[in-house]
């Protein structure tokens, strides 16, 4: 017999991307202020939210979450209902499959690659590469660096810095697009954070 743990992550102070599901538009980039495990719910500022007035009295939204360890990302049911400053979130159980089109959230961050992945063996570059993120997801990232810097198959050491926020994990390349003289992006799937 096999018994499953679940390990609960506390998701307070963790930071939040939310997308309107029937939109597409990223409507908050956020802290999150309090999490209930009890309940599956989280609660942002209701200053946070970047577009104008919404409508809708209960939103259903996308949340990429961003703990230390990983990206978590939920679709959940956002209450427009503010109590003391605060929207509350229910979140549905986790994604555990994502399709290749399915939900990308905008987040430019600038990063480096600090090293390569080679027969298991970590290499750290003297100089690391500069690189800028255009899009991430919960299983991986489009960054775009200098033409050339990697081929498909390659395995990065990334690491990304924005307000306070720190994402390092090792991701392969499995496409590259938009190449031009200069720059070109690299579709990247998430090896281990």
């Amino acid at each position: 017999m096999v018994i499953r743990v679940k390990h609960e992550i506390n998701l307070k102070n963790c930071r939040a991307l939310i997308r309107n599901k029937k939109s597409g538009q990223t409507i908050a980039d956020t802290k999150i202020t309090d999490f209930d495990s009890r309940r599956n719910l989280i609660k942002i500022r209701s200053s946070s939210l970047m577009s104008g007035r919404i409508q809708e009295r209960v939103l259903l939204v996308s949340v990429l979450i961003f703990t230390k360890e990983m990206l978590l990302e939920y679709n959940g049911r956002l209450r427009m209902t503010v109590t003391a400053n605060e929207l509350e979130i229910e979140l549905s159980a986790r994604r555990e499959r994502e399709d290749r089109e399915s939900v990308r959230y905008t987040l430019e961050m600038e990063g480096k690659v600090e090293g390569l992945l080679v027969k298991h063996q970590k290499i750290f570059l003297r100089k690391p590469i500069d690189t800028i993120s255009i899009n991430i997801s919960e299983r991986g990232l489009l960054l775009c660096a200098a033409a050339g810097s990697f081929e498909i198959g390659d395995c990065v050491i990334v690491f990304l810095q924005s307000e306070g926020m720190e994402l390092r994990g090792e991701y392969e390349v499995v496409r590259t697009q938009n190449s031009n003289l200069w720059t070109e992006e690299y579709g990247c799937r998430l090896v281990e954070m």
